[in-house]
């Protein structure tokens, strides 16, 4: 089962943005499986899945998409020729791409650079802005994949290593360290099945 959803922009968005959208793949024992057709928009999609969003450029074929576990995404579907004024490259370039955000926006030092302000100004303006400093809002949305992948998963089956490769941790010892400092215990005992509450 597929559950989708448009919302309009906020009418500031209005002249760059057609919709935001949401879309909930819940397979029930069979993989979705979805066809997605070409229409003339470039959009930016996170999902729970990925520690990462990424770029669906402009399509010129149908793309098929299939998944056996839930997926959740959320993404923002530019105008036609809007998304030019967010990425600084021709966007000839993203023609049936799906590259990661983080390869297309630049890093922190070379933002503040082309905004002409300090590393440290940048730094103060998102954690003022967004409520977290940089690095624990990307240390919080790297568990949230994690603990979201572990809830899929019976705890004997999980393969703790794979898992923190696939979620960008160093390593197991990384992913364990995580768990604790979030959860407040080991990735093991966060997968153990809890007493559902009244």
């Amino acid at each position: 089962m597929q559950r989708y959803q448009e919302v309009p922009p906020h009418p500031a968005l209005a002249g760059h943005v057609a919709c935001l959208w949401s879309s909930h793949a819940l397979p029930d024992g069979e993989p979705v499986r979805t066809r997605i057709l070409p229409d003339n928009c470039i959009d930016i999609l996170w999902q729970d899945r990925a520690a990462f969003g990424f770029v669906a450029g402009m399509m010129s074929r149908a793309h098929r998409v299939e998944t056996s576990e839930p997926v959740l995404t959320v993404a923002v579907r530019f105008l036609p020729g809007a998304a030019r004024a967010f990425f600084d490259l021709p966007l000839h370039t993203l023609q049936d791409e799906h590259p990661a955000l983080d390869d297309l926006w630049p890093r922190v030092e070379d933002l503040a650079g082309t905004l002409g302000v300090s590393r440290q100004h940048l730094a103060l303006q998102f954690r003022e802005y967004v409520g977290l400093n940089a690095k624990t809002f990307a240390m919080v949305r790297r568990f949230r994949q994690a603990s979201a992948a572990v809830r899929r998963q019976r705890a004997e089956h999980i393969d703790w290593a794979g898992l923190a490769g696939e979620c960008g941790y160093y390593d197991q010892s990384h992913l364990i360290h995580a768990f604790q400092l979030f959860a407040g215990e080991t990735p093991e005992a966060f997968a153990r099945p809890r007493p559902r509450m009244p």
